[in-house]
């Protein structure tokens, strides 16, 4: 088999082992507003401009919304909540130094939380497919995975500003 047979049939396993069920949604949310957070409170020490420091904050704010919102969901059906990784966490940070140090300006910043922003939207559309074809669906955790699209939506749009 070729190596490109190879990774393509790895990466259909990886999303079929996929957790797809309600629980695996709810995770999924909980954790892209982990990451989202981190982003945003790396990128807040590195930046004294005040309008980009209050559209982060706004942005803090509607991810801790959705956070608390996820977990909730998931200690009230008695699931076990996932966090993002120590090592993709770890990386995430690295990375972030790495690429403010190299270039510290406000375009640069918000040109990075497009790009994490469009990630989002992307994975989450992938998510919200596989969660409907799941038939495991609950309509108040189908609301939420829109409104957790909307928000890394309107994240971009409130970041193209700056660019």
């Amino acid at each position: 088999m070729s190596d490109s047979k190879k990774s393509e049939q790895i990466g259909k396993e990886v999303h079929q082992a996929e957790k797809t069920d309600t629980a695996g949604m709810l995770n999924f949310i909980r954790q892209g507003t982990q990451m989202g957070r981190q982003g945003i409170l790396d990128l807040l020490g590195k930046t004294e401009d005040p309008a980009f420091r209050w559209e982060l904050k706004r942005q803090l704010s509607e991810y801790e919304t959705l956070y608390e919102t996820a977990d909730g969901l998931l200690k009230k059906q008695g699931e076990k909540r996932e966090d993002v990784s120590p090592m993709a966490r770890i990386s995430s940070q690295m990375m972030t130094a790495v690429k403010t140090w190299k270039d510290p300006s406000v375009f640069h910043m918000a040109e990075m939380m497009v790009q994490g922003n469009t990630m989002g939207v992307t994975e989450t559309i992938r998510k919200q497919k596989a969660y409907r074809e799941s038939g495991d669906i609950d309509p108040s955790v189908e609301k939420l995975a829109g409104k957790f699209l909307a928000t890394e939506e309107e994240n971009v749009e409130g970041m193209k500003r700056f660019l």
